[in-house]
């Protein structure tokens, strides 16, 4: 299983697609993905890689979502031109508050109402396809109202940065951690991301794609599982549903790489697998930098309690200190090793 061209891959099929509907509720289909890497592993050459994208360079509100000036002149957004497709952040620090508020609710419900603060005079001045299939732009008095289909991709170095403004839960988190080795292909011009886009060309579905009530409680039943195995802070406990909610996306987009609108129990069997990662990489968010370091360097390299010692400079007591709290807690599962690349 490729972990990361299978997300990427789910992120730019299910930009387009209308949502899915569950035997409880709706859901919408668009997934998103966070990616956290190293600073200069080649983010950039995987962005560009990645079909039907655009890349925001501007996080100020109105280069985001737009915004209608006092006479009716529409000032287009990034997201418009990201409408149907994906759009890829980097550096989640440089997002203006109210940049985060429009985002979060974007990529919770799909849209983003905004009060100008003055009325608007006239009818708006629209050039182009403002209603473009994906986005539209609903204008009132004083404000406006922006509704648009996209996925994102989230690129960052650390995963507890997204945990501290609400967005890791909207996202699917991938940790890469490359080693020594791949750091010096990277330099040699081998990437270790490992990235195939799908052949096939995506279909928009005009339907919703559905999901009967055997194969919900499939993927349900399965998270609760699981999620017994990993610990999570009663604050934290809501991660379980999200990533419940992130597999169903996975089952859908599965069936709809089928050219299919009702998931099968194969989709959902193959949506599964994607769980442990999942939990996993929720888990890890309360980490101090120096048990993230331990944990890192214990569960993904292999490394000893003495190699560690020597590496971060402390004392072997206190690292010995630093895993048993781990394994209390249940971070560190020395059988598995939380990878994206092949």
């Amino acid at each position: 299983m490729n972990v990361s061209d299978t997300l990427i891959n789910a992120c730019v099929e299910s930009a387009s697609q209308p949502p899915l509907v569950t035997p409880e509720f709706e859901i919408l289909s668009q997934f998103h993905v966070l990616i956290a890497m190293p600073f200069s592993t080649g983010k950039s050459l995987v962005a560009k890689s990645i079909p039907n994208a655009k890349i925001c360079l501007n996080y100020t509100l109105p280069s985001m979502v737009g915004t209608i000036d006092k006479n009716g002149n529409i000032i287009n957004s990034a997201l418009k031109e990201s409408a149907k497709g994906v759009f890829i952040i980097d550096e989640a620090h440089r997002l203006s508050s109210s940049s985060v508020d429009a985002l979060l609710s974007l990529l919770e419900q799909g849209y983003y109402k905004r009060d100008l603060g003055y009325k608007v005079n006239g009818s708006l001045n629209i050039t182009g396809d403002i209603e473009k299939d994906g986005y539209v732009l609903e204008p009132s008095e004083n404000g406006f109202k922006i509704k648009v289909r996209f996925a994102c991709i989230w690129f960052g170095e650390r995963i507890y940065k997204f945990h501290e403004k609400a967005f890791l839960s909207r996202f699917f988190p991938l940790i890469i951690k490359p080693s020594r080795t791949d750091l010096e292909d990277f330099m040699m011009g081998k990437s270790f991301l490992y990235y195939k886009p799908l052949k096939l060309k995506f279909k928009q579905f005009k339907r919703k794609t559905t999901i009967n009530k055997s194969n919900f409680e499939l993927i349900t039943k399965k998270v609760i599982e699981i999620s017994r195995n990993y610990y999570f802070s009663d604050e934290d406990m809501g991660y379980i549903v999200r990533c419940r909610n992130q597999i169903l996306k996975l089952a859908g987009h599965f069936c709809r790489i089928r050219g299919k609108l009702n998931i099968s129990k194969a989709d959902c069997q193959r949506a599964v697998k994607f769980i442990d990662i999942c939990l996993r990489n929720y888990q890890l968010v309360k980490l101090t930098p120096l048990e993230l370091k331990i944990y890192d360097g214990i569960v993904i390299d292999g490394k000893s309690g003495k190699q560690m010692s020597e590496e971060l400079g402390i004392t072997p007591q206190v690292v010995s200190e630093y895993i048993i709290k781990l394994k209390i807690k249940g971070y560190i599962k020395e059988e598995e090793k939380i990878v994206g690349s092949k």
